[in-house]
């Protein structure tokens, strides 16, 4: 049996693809997608910005309400609370003002004269904020039997 050598010629033929069946993207889409990723990214860095703006605030409505909660305390603890009002200032670099009152309550107005007193307890804390000043504002009574 006799071998024969067989060769086979390969030809590499490139042809020019048309323009409308080429892959890939052309510049205008890459510009356009861009464009959208960046509005998309401006738009959550804006509502992080806003995030944070609301927890600095939230956070000083609750250092202002403890701050009134803490002297509505102080008053309440008293055996008897002293009519007036009272002045100050707390926190760091005394970024909040309080003032807290007591008042007798006026029971004129009742059919019976009851065997207590009423107190009238307030407590405002108040704050700089931007152009604006806030304030948190706590109130309750309290009773004190009458000597």
């Amino acid at each position: 049996m006799e071998k024969t050598n067989l060769q086979f010629k390969t030809y590499n033929l490139h042809f020019p693809i048309p323009a409308k069946q080429a892959k890939g993207f052309t510049l205008l889409e890459v510009m356009v997608a861009i464009t959208i990723l960046g509005i998309g990214f401006v738009v959550i860095f804006q509502l992080f910005s806003i995030g944070l703006n609301s927890v600095e605030r939230s956070e000083k409505y609750t250092i202002a309400s403890i701050y009134a909660k803490e002297k509505l305390n102080e008053m309440l603890a008293m055996p008897e609370p002293q009519e007036g009002i009272q002045e100050g200032s707390s926190g760091k670099d005394n970024e909040f003002s309080w003032k807290a009152a007591a008042l007798r309550y006026d029971t004129s107005s009742f059919a019976k004269e009851p065997p207590f007193n009423i107190y009238q307890l307030t407590a405002d804390v108040t704050w700089q904020e931007g152009l604006k000043q806030k304030n948190v504002h706590l109130e309750t009574l309290k009773t004190v039997a009458k000597k």
